[in-house]
């Protein structure tokens, strides 16, 4: 049982890690956009052969937005997934009723603290912690089974 409550839990984190990703792919997308459109800019006083198909530079330039369009999309729609990820884990986490409980889960699963810098902070044994954090996965499991049901 504990393990799908930990499971979910660890989630908050992957997700986050996922969106700093996607965020950092986002702004590699932004400058490398930029610097296509600065080399598009530099070629414009070159003579760009027409065809009867239409301008080439024009094509290029059209090609170039587009595929940026469709990977900034994907891009939002993995941010956005991470958004409800993270949002999900800290409804739960705000529907654990005992605050000790809850600031236990909070600090391991959303912070990243070990144990014993959680019983250091907490001026507690690692012993009284990992006792918390027992019973604060089974009040996660709970609500969990509740929602699901």
């Amino acid at each position: 049982m504990e393990n799908t409550a930990k499971q979910f839990l660890k989630r908050y984190q992957t997700a986050l890690r996922y969106k700093r990703r996607l965020d950092q792919l986002a702004y590699e997308q932004y400058t490398e956009s930029m610097a296509r459109a600065q080399g598009i800019h530099g070629q414009m006083g070159m003579k760009v052969q027409s065809t009867a198909r239409g301008d080439a530079m024009e094509r290029a330039v059209a090609h170039a937005v587009d595929r940026q369009r469709v990977n900034l999309e994907r891009i939002e729609q993995a941010r956005l997934s991470c958004d409800q990820t993270l949002c999900e884990i800290l409804d739960v986490l705000d529907a654990v009723n005992d605050y000790a409980l809850r600031d236990v889960l909070f600090v391991r699963y959303i912070k990243g603290f070990s144990f014993t810098r959680i019983a250091k902070q907490a001026h507690v044994s690692v012993q009284t912690v990992y006792r918390l954090h027992g019973r604060a996965l089974q009040a996660v499991e709970e609500i969990l089974r509740t929602r699901k049901s």
